[in-house]
Formats: C-alpha cells, sequence, structure tokens
C-alpha cells in the first residue's frame, strides 16, 4: 500500500517555504502519472502526447542513478547550487548529502503537478526542511 506523505510535506512547505506562490491543496494529476517501479519506489510517468509518456529518471532504479549523479557532481567554493527540475526529488535527496548544510541550495520546477505528485508519494520531510534550500515552483 502506498503511503500518502501529503500532509506532512505540504505541512513543511507551508512552515518553510511560504514564500511559495502555488496552492498547496492537492489536486488531479492531468500529464503526470504516479506509478510505481519494480523495486516499489513511487515515480510518475509524464504524458507527452500521442499516447506516449516518459520518465525523468531511470525507471529500474532512480536511486542507485541519483548516487552516482551526486557523486559525479562538482561544486567551487561557496557557490549557490541550482538545479532545474525536482521530479520526485531522489537526485536532490543524494544531491544535499555531498554539500555541506551552509551552502544555498535553489531548486525550480516548472510543472506544478510534478511537484505535487511528490509531496504525495515521496517522504520529502529532510529534503523540504534543509536550511538554505529554497524552492521554486511555475513557469
Amino acid at each position: 500500500m502506498q503511503t500518502d506523505y501529503w500532509i506532512e510535506n505540504t505541512g513543511i512547505c507551508r512552515k518553510n517555504h511560504p514564500y511559495l506562490d502555488i496552492n498547496l491543496t492537492d489536486i488531479e494529476n492531468g500529464k503526470v502519472n504516479p506509478v510505481f517501479l519494480k523495486n516499489g519506489l513511487p515515480t510518475f510517468q509524464y504524458d507527452i502526447g500521442a499516447e506516449k509518456a516518459k520518465y525523468f529518471h531511470s525507471s529500474y532504479n532512480p536511486i542507485s542513478e541519483a548516487v552516482k549523479w551526486a557523486e559525479e557532481s562538482s561544486f567551487n567554493g561557496d557557490s549557490i547550487i541550482v538545479v532545474l527540475g525536482v521530479g520526485f526529488f531522489y537526485h536532490i535527496s543524494e544531491l544535499i548529502k555531498e554539500i555541506p548544510e551552509d551552502r544555498i541550495v535553489i531548486l525550480i520546477e516548472r510543472d506544478e503537478e510534478i511537484l505535487h505528485a511528490a509531496l504525495k508519494a515521496v517522504d520529502l520531510r529532510d529534503v523540504l526542511s534543509r536550511d538554505n534550500l529554497y524552492l521554486f515552483v511555475g513557469a
């Protein structure tokens, strides 16, 4: 059975990211179709039209893909880290393990539906509670 993290995650968003200009009420999915991978992890397929959908990360093991990506990332001095697209935060979760707490991390997700699906399906308390993390959503 899928755990629903909506209440916990949106509560942290309201507290730590009050500047978000999004409606944090649950929305019906349109282009974002939540699914479970073979290993049981939640993810989504994104409807790209013509009865086609795509994943935004590995459809087999997004965590091992995220670990490798984070380990291969490099950061200069005290630079600000900006990530475009959050997906289900697998890559973000691994990335923040590699950088000091005092570094500023800016996450930008254009599609509100993707964020809502992630807030519902994935425990994001550690990511969303991180100091110096800023999340921006929308066009």
